[in-house]
């Protein structure tokens, strides 16, 4: 029997109700559609305050980078730096004034910032290093600060001689944390030769404290990586799919982390080679639209019963008068067309 059959065979009583049902049916269809449009919403609020989050972090890191830039810019460009770079061989007395010069510039630009924990020139000619704690040998400055079971000396020695132009690298140091260090190869500019190395540490772990303070959520995930793939501020989440690299993803995809889906927010440093990145689970996107799913879910719950007790009580009050009409008048006609008016 069709739904048009079915309906015409049946009272007014049925249906009434029947028509009220439907007015319900449109109305828990219509809280659907207003719990799925509120989700999006959550959703693209989500990405809108991750990027703003993002920004936020952005301005504050790349401030501290900038500083570092111009600390090794200062020393590049500076007289007494240059004349150091250029010794070799057993030091003069003369030499010993001009590095002590030098230690008080990298003691001062040191201070500039809370987050940078050293300052230091690597003289290649002579095997040495002028830091804030002093001039030193190579060898008592890695014992001092980087020496660590993954680098040794001769692999830490074979760093500071490499060509470096405004790189950032990662290195564990000597008390069991990290140390990102920005290198920069000073170039005498008498002899043309590559002499010395100048480097700024800056604190990992406070960056990763920075970045994990600002996360809004215990399941996010902040980090940056450089352009030699050093992964700074944070660790780095593997994805299901294995092959795939953060930096070529585009910003409000998703990935899978051990099954779990993250919408991925990225966004690329001013200054810099770095791009960072914030991964907040999805679940954690859906929390906040729960709120307004548990009202919906109420709301549509109370509608229903509600709605089913005004229909069936309008269905009886309207259709009483008719069915007193017809106890008056027999049930004949009803009984030969179905027509409870004729």
């Amino acid at each position: 029997m069709s739904i048009r059959n079915f309906y015409k065979n049946k009272s007014f009583f049925h249906k009434w109700l029947f028509s009220y049902l439907i007015i319900i049916a449109l109305i828990m269809a219509g809280s659907i559609l207003i719990y799925l449009y509120a989700y999006q919403i959550t959703y693209q609020q989500s990405y809108q305050m991750n990027s703003m989050l993002l920004d936020n972090l952005i301005i504050e890191t790349d401030g501290e980078i900038r500083n570092v830039d111009e600390i090794m810019k200062n020393l590049l460009i500076d007289s007494d730096v240059q004349k150091v770079t250029g010794l070799s061989g057993k030091v003069a007395l003369g030499d010993q004034e001009t590095i002590s010069k030098v230690h008080q510039k990298i003691t001062n630009l040191s201070a500039s910032s809370p987050d940078i924990t050293d300052v230091f020139i690597s003289l290649n000619a002579t095997d040495t290093v002028i830091s804030v704690n002093g001039h030193m040998s190579s060898r008592l400055f890695y014992d001092l600060y980087f020496d660590s079971p993954y680098m040794s000396f001769e692999e830490f020695k074979e760093l500071l001689r490499k060509k470096w132009r405004w790189n950032s690298i990662l290195l564990d140091d000597k008390s069991g944390g990290q140390q990102i260090v920005f290198l920069q190869t000073s170039l005498n500019w008498d002899g043309g030769k590559d002499t010395a190395t100048i480097g700024v540490t800056v604190s990992n772990d406070k960056l990763k404290k920075r970045f994990s303070e600002a996360a809004w959520d215990q399941g996010t995930k902040i980090f940056a990586i450089n352009k030699e793939n050093y992964v700074l501020g944070g660790e780095l989440p593997t994805a299901d799919e294995g092959d795939k690299e953060y930096k070529i993803l585009d910003s409000d995809s998703q990935v899978k982390i051990e099954g779990i889906p993250y919408q991925l927010v990225k966004q690329a440093s001013s200054v810099n080679d770095w791009v960072y990145f914030i991964l907040t689970p999805i679940s954690a996107i859906q929390k906040n639209a729960r709120s307004i799913q548990l009202f919906t879910a109420a709301v549509m719950g109370v509608c229903v019963v509600l709605g089913i007790f005004t229909a069936w009580k309008l269905s009886v009050f309207y259709y009483h008068p008719l069915k007193k009409l017809m106890n008056i008048f027999g049930t004949h006609n009803i009984q030969r067309d179905g027509n409870e008016y004729q």
